[in-house]
């Protein structure tokens, strides 16, 4: 039986999607991420390769090498980490709904405030640097 951290070693340090908890995903895109050029070479390689696996990879490394998944991911990151707090509120054995509330009502805010354009200027520029990691420019449609 594989254990949790000899997973996480083949995942190469992304933890996986649980089911439950939406604290994990928030983790899992930060991961993702953070090891998002280190990601796209290990693709690459097994690309190169000839092996039932090199066609996923290949679609893999096109869809990350799409700035529309780039700024997907970044927005989602960002939004993940706002509610991250909330669940972890709303969780708590000790719940205080108002408290949970008032969260809840900032976390929208602050989602809403995303969706106008200076908001979304620095989400935009995050996803242009994680971009230009892997060499992805973007392009007006």
């Amino acid at each position: 039986m594989e254990t949790h951290s000899s997973v996480k070693r083949k995942t190469g340090g992304i933890p996986l999607m649980s089911d439950t908890p939406w604290g994990s995903r928030g983790k899992t895109v930060g991961a993702f991420l953070d090891h998002f050029k280190s990601a796209h070479s290990a693709l690459t390689d097994l690309e190169s390769r000839t092996s039932s696996n090199s066609n996923k990879a290949n679609n893999l490394r096109h869809s990350m090498e799409s700035f529309d998944t780039i700024v997907t991911a970044v927005t989602t990151n960002k939004i993940l980490g706002y509610i991250q707090t909330l669940t972890k509120e709303l969780q708590s054995p000790n719940i205080d709904l108002m408290t949970a509330y008032k969260e809840a009502r900032e976390v929208a805010q602050v989602i809403s405030a995303l969706r106008n354009e200076e908001g979304f200027c620095d989400i935009y520029a995050q996803s242009i640097e994680l971009a230009s990691t892997i060499d992805v420019v973007p392009s007006k449609k």
